[in-house]
C-alpha cells in the first residue's frame, strides 16, 4: 500500500511541476510582449523595440551557454583524465606482460 501512495504523490508532484512550467512560461511570454510593446510606445517603432529585446534575449541566452558550457567542459576534463589514467595503466600492464613474455622466449 506504501508504494501504491509513493506512486499517486509522485504522480502529483509531477502535475503540479508541469502546470507550474506551463504557467511560468506563459507569464514570461506576457511579460515579454508587455515589455515589447512599452518600449515600442517608448520608441515609436515595433521593428526596433523587438530587435532591442531580441538582442537582449540572444545576449543572455549565450552568457547562459557559455556558464554551463564551462561546467560541462570541466566535467569532460576530468572524464578525459580518468581515460588517460586508465590508458596509460593498461599500456604499462601491456608492456610488463610483453616483457615476461619475451623473458620466457629467450
Amino acid at each position: 500500500m506504501n508504494e501504491s501512495n509513493s506512486v499517486q504523490q509522485r504522480r502529483v508532484s509531477f502535475v503540479a511541476l508541469l502546470f507550474f512550467v506551463l504557467f511560468m512560461s506563459a507569464a514570461v511570454i506576457l511579460m515579454v510582449a508587455a515589455a515589447v510593446m512599452w518600449l515600442a510606445g517608448l520608441l515609436g517603432s515595433i521593428a526596433l523595440s523587438c530587435l532591442i529585446f531580441g538582442g537582449v534575449a540572444a545576449i543572455t541566452a549565450f552568457i547562459i551557454w557559455l556558464a554551463s558550457v564551462r561546467i560541462s567542459i570541466q566535467i569532460m576534463h576530468e572524464w578525459l583524465g580518468t581515460v588517460y589514467d586508465t590508458s596509460r595503466m593498461a599500456k604499462s600492464g601491456y608492456e610488463y606482460v610483453k616483457s615476461w613474455i619475451a623473458l620466457l622466449f629467450e
